[in-house]
C-alpha cells in the first residue's frame, strides 16, 4: 500500500472518522482507515516538509502547516486553498471545536489566533524566546488551548492570555512529544514512548499506557491523534501508522496497522510492555 516516503510529523482524526497525516516528505495525506487507502491533499514548496494538520469541526476543511512557510486551509470538497496565513514559519496548527477559530504556533515561540468571521490574525502569547511551539490542541470545553513547547505542556487561556503548566506534567523530565484532545480525554505522548491519559479540566491522570523505557527517547514514536471519544488513538511509528483502541481501566489495547508493515507480537511487546495485545478488526 502506498504511503509516505518520509517520517510522519503529525496525525489528526476528522469528526467524520477520516485520518490526516503530515510527513517530512512534504505531503499531507487523507486516509480512509477502514479501506486502508489514502490520497495526497497538499504538498509543501520545494523540499519543505509538512509539519502539522487539523480538521475543522465540520470536517470540510483541513489546516496544514509546512516547514518555513505560511499555513494554509484547504476546502476538502473542491481542493482549493481557502486561506493562507500572514505569519510564516508556522510549526503547529489547531482548529477550535465550537466557534471557528484557528490557533497557530510559530518557530519563534508565539501563538497566533485567526478568526475568519472577524478576518483577523493576531498574536496571543509568547511561550518561549526563539524556541518553537511544537503542537497545539484546543480543549473541547472552554476557551483554552494546550501548547507543547520545549517538551512542556502549557494551558493557554485565550480570554485573558494567561498560561499555566498542565498539572502532573510540570517537570521537564517528562519531555512531551505530542498531544491530542478528544471529547473526554487528553492523550499525551511522552518521549519515553508512554501514552498518558488525562481528563480536562481537572487534568486528573486516568492511566499510563505503552510504558516504554523511562528516560529513554525512542524516535519510533512520533505523533499521536485522538478520535472524539479519546479511546481510539492513532500513533505514528517511524513511517507507519498504528490505530489503537484503548481500554484504560483494563490496561489493554487493540491495534492494527494502517500504513507500513503489520505489527508483530515482538514489536508490540517492545513498545507496549505489559499492556494486553488484542487485534483490531473492523472498527
Amino acid at each position: 500500500m502506498e504511503g509516505h516516503s518520509g517520517a510522519i510529523s503529525d496525525l489528526a482524526f476528522s469528526p467524520a472518522g477520516k485520518l490526516a497525516s503530515a510527513s517530512e516528505d512534504g505531503t499531507v495525506r487523507l486516509w480512509d482507515v477502514n479501506q486502508r487507502t489514502s490520497q495526497v491533499i497538499s504538498r509543501g514548496s520545494g523540499n519543505h516538509g509538512a509539519l502539522d494538520v487539523d480538521f475543522s469541526p465540520d470536517a470540510r476543511q483541513l489546516a496544514c502547516a509546512y516547514e518555513h512557510e505560511a499555513a494554509r486551509v484547504y476546502d476538502l470538497e473542491s481542493g482549493s486553498v481557502r486561506w493562507t496565513s500572514k505569519v510564516n514559519d508556522v510549526n503547529a496548527i489547531a482548529f477550535s471545536v465550537g466557534e471557528e477559530r484557528l490557533a497557530l504556533g510559530t518557530a519563534a515561540g508565539e501563538v497566533w489566533l485567526w478568526s475568519p468571521s472577524a478576518q483577523e490574525e493576531k498574536v496571543i502569547v509568547s511561550l518561549s524566546t526563539n524556541r518553537p511551539v511544537d503542537q497545539l490542541a484546543f480543549v473541547r470545553a472552554g476557551n483554552d488551548v494546550v501548547g507543547l513547547c520545549v517538551g512542556e505542556a502549557v494551558i493557554i487561556n485565550l480570554g485573558n492570555r494567561s498560561t499555566t503548566r498542565v498539572p502532573g506534567l510540570e517537570t521537564k523530565a517528562t519531555m512531551l512529544g505530542s498531544v491530542a484532545i478528544g471529547a473526554r480525554r487528553a492523550v499525551f505522548l511522552l518521549k519515553s514512548g508512554r501514552l498518558s491519559l488525562l481528563e480536562p479540566p481537572s487534568w486528573q491522570k486516568v492511566a499510563d499506557l505503552l510504558p516504554g523505557s523511562e528516560g529513554l527517547f525512542d524516535p519510533a514514536f512520533r505523533q499521536v491523534a485522538a478520535a472524539s471519544d479519546g479511546n481510539l488513538v492513532a500513533v505514528a511509528v517511524a513511517g507507519a501508522v498504528w490505530i489503537f483502541r484503548l481500554d484504560p481501566t483494563a490496561m489493554a489495547a487493540r491495534v492494527r496497522t494502517v500504513a507500513g508493515p503489520p505489527l508483530s507480537p515482538s514489536e508490540w511487546q517492545q513498545f507496549a510492555g505489559t499492556a494486553e495485545y488484542l487485534p483490531l478488526r473492523g472498527d
